[in-house]
């Protein structure tokens, strides 16, 4: 079979034609340009300093909270982080892995925290005095509104079980120290688990009183909500001053955790 020939004019005004080989044509063509593998970003792109996964978790979970889990693409988060679809796939397959990722911060650090706990020495309304701050801190701090996200009607599905584990595991923590400290008549409570999951519920419902003139971040907050917490259960409440110096000197010891002041 011949060689396929390509003509080409050689001027407006003529009628002439040429014809060039298909190896001249080869000669001709513009080198391939090799593509880099990797995940490339849409633009903009994140800053160098930022970490993908923590943009896409903080994008995530304001998308989750003004617009449902249902109503949130993976495309748009993907676009408000910065980065292409591909891209936020190599950090989490699906998009329940960063709800269930989100779901897990709000109790893993706080489990992390009952545990460090038990290696200090310090009475029961002392040491609930810590968890509540240190929850509040987990759930209001970044990324943010985490306990919004428990109410998410998909959040309440099998999918999520484990996080629904460890969050009644945490519920029977509280419960355990308000029992204690009734015990001790440092509480003045008839029922330690109504009373716990009473104090539970102030703790994980903070982060829905954000709003434009008052927000939840604020460490301030965290130590009102804090102090109203322990005073509702305290047998003498002017004890709680006695409390927050307990807390910071029980604090001091709970290395490598991150120091904080309660006073």
């Amino acid at each position: 079979m011949p060689k396929s020939r390509l003509r080409v004019p050689l001027a407006a005004d003529s009628g002439a034609e040429t014809r060039i080989s298909e190896a001249q044509v080869a000669e001709t063509r513009v080198p391939e340009t090799r593509v880099r593998i990797g995940r490339p970003r849409a633009q903009p792109e994140l800053d160098s300093g930022t970490d993908p996964r923590e943009a896409i978790l903080a994008v995530a979970s304001e998308l989750f909270n003004t617009r449902g889990f249902r109503h949130t693409s993976t495309t748009a988060i993907a676009s408000a982080v910065g980065l292409r679809q591909a891209s936020l796939f190599y950090y989490f397959p699906r998009k329940e892995d960063i709800l269930r990722e989100l779901l897990d911060r709000t109790v893993r650090r706080s489990l992390e925290f009952v545990a460090a706990l038990q290696t200090v020495e310090a009475p029961p309304d002392v040491k609930l005095y810590m968890l509540v701050y240190n929850d509040l801190e987990t759930i209001n701090g970044p990324p943010g509104h985490l306990s919004w996200l428990m109410f998410q009607p998909d959040a309440r599905t099998d999918r999520f079980a484990d996080f629904w584990r460890q969050h009644e595991e945490l519920l029977t923590t509280y419960e355990e120290l308000v029992a204690l400290g009734g015990a001790q008549d440092l509480f003045d409570v008839e029922d330690a688990q109504l009373s716990a999951r009473i104090v539970c519920g102030l703790v994980e419902g903070a982060s829905n009183w954000s709003g434009p003139d008052f927000v939840t971040s604020d460490p301030r907050v965290w130590r009102a909500v804090t102090d109203h917490a322990l005073r509702s259960l305290l047998t003498t409440p002017s004890r709680l001053t006695d409390v927050r110096k307990q807390a910071d000197i029980a604090q001091a010891k709970l290395a490598p955790i991150a120091a904080r002041s309660y006073g």
